[in-house]
């Protein structure tokens, strides 16, 4: 929770022998929570979640995206940085919040970066979203741009975020000595339209088919998180679809990035994953069988929180994966 060593109050609860119970960790971890530390160490791992980390390398053709610039890419950042953190540590911490939420946080610059009305200072204020464009941390200009290639957005990256960090589903790499190159711009023709040449491939279509049509939903949003009407002169089709998700009710078409956030924040199989993601983040590992008990507990509480995000954390702290370690029966020798 710290990310760190314990505080001295931790190692006074231990040397007091009040370390021994369930409750008595908890506690301890709610304690934590609210120390400053923790915001550091909740935005590591939404960092890695939300890729967030990989911003510093994101870098853009100046041709086609002029309103890009080393500014920009700071302040994109530290959007969703304060937006997460005033979700978690707000009154709110809930999953569907982080995904449904019609506000962020933007100053002067930002605000006009996104063409909305928003604080007139450098400071960072709570900002009002147009929720017919925006909404939660996906339509975030920092996600978008590191979802993305230099010179143009990116349904195959956007898509392939959805499966693996928010359904937690594996996709396949590439096949072996496929060169792997986007389509080139072309006058006259969208990004949908240049992208379907996946669809007439053999060796591609069958992964493409599981991102790029989720990926097109989000073409409103422009290679740097800028809204955008048209491509290459063309009217943006942002329509998209979900399928093989395992969840009947998540399954279908969807259009734009809200619609999208709209249909990931109640459903099960996007809840299962936060848990999954927070277990691997938390207990530096993959889950096992052995963590089948462990991960229904996690998921039944979460589920039971109203997918409540901090709660999850302290939940951590509850399993017998957290409070008993596994010994290995000893081998060889006598009995």
């Amino acid at each position: 929770i710290l990310n760190s060593m314990p505080d001295d109050a931790l190692f006074a609860a231990v040397d007091a022998m009040k370390l021994g119970t369930p409750a008595e960790i908890s506690a301890q971890a709610e304690r934590l929570l609210g120390d400053p530390k923790a915001k550091t160490a909740i935005q590591h791992f939404y960092g890695q979640w939300l890729r967030l980390d990989e911003m510093d390398h994101v870098n853009k053709d100046a041709k086609i995206y002029p309103a890009w610039n080393v500014t920009i890419k700071g302040l994109l950042r530290k959007e969703t940085e304060a937006f997460v953190d005033s979700v978690i540590f707000g009154a709110a911490p809930r999953l569907d919040v982080l995904l449904t939420a019609e506000h962020t946080f933007t100053n002067s610059q930002l605000a006009t970066y996104y063409g909305l009305t928003g604080p007139v200072g450098t400071a960072f204020e709570k900002t009002t979203l147009p929720v017919d464009k925006r909404m939660g941390v996906l339509s975030h200009g920092s996600l978008m741009a590191i979802l993305a290639k230099d010179n143009q957005s990116s349904p195959i990256d956007r898509g392939r975020f959805t499966r693996e960090q928010l359904l937690c589903q594996e996709l396949p790499d590439p096949p072996a000595g496929l060169v792997v190159t986007p389509p080139v711009i072309k006058p006259g023709q969208t990004t949908r339209e240049r992208f379907r040449i996946h669809n007439e491939s053999p060796a591609c279509s069958a992964c493409h088919l599981m991102m790029d049509p989720v990926g097109f939903g989000y073409e409103n949003l422009d290679g740097i998180g800028k809204w955008r009407d048209t491509d290459q002169g063309l009217p943006v089709d942002a329509t998209g679809n979900l399928a093989s998700t395992g969840e009947a009710t998540l399954d279908g078409p969807f259009k734009g990035v809200v619609a999208l956030a709209k249909k990931l924040a109640p459903s099960n199989t996007v809840r299962s994953c936060a848990v999954k993601q927070w277990f691997r983040f938390g207990y530096g590992r993959g889950e096992t069988d052995a963590d089948a008990c462990t991960m229904q507990v996690l998921q039944d509480q979460f589920k039971g929180s109203g997918s409540d995000l901090k709660k999850l954390v302290i939940a951590m702290t509850q399993t017998n994966a957290f409070l008993y370690k596994s010994v290995e029966p000893a081998t060889g020798g006598a009995p």
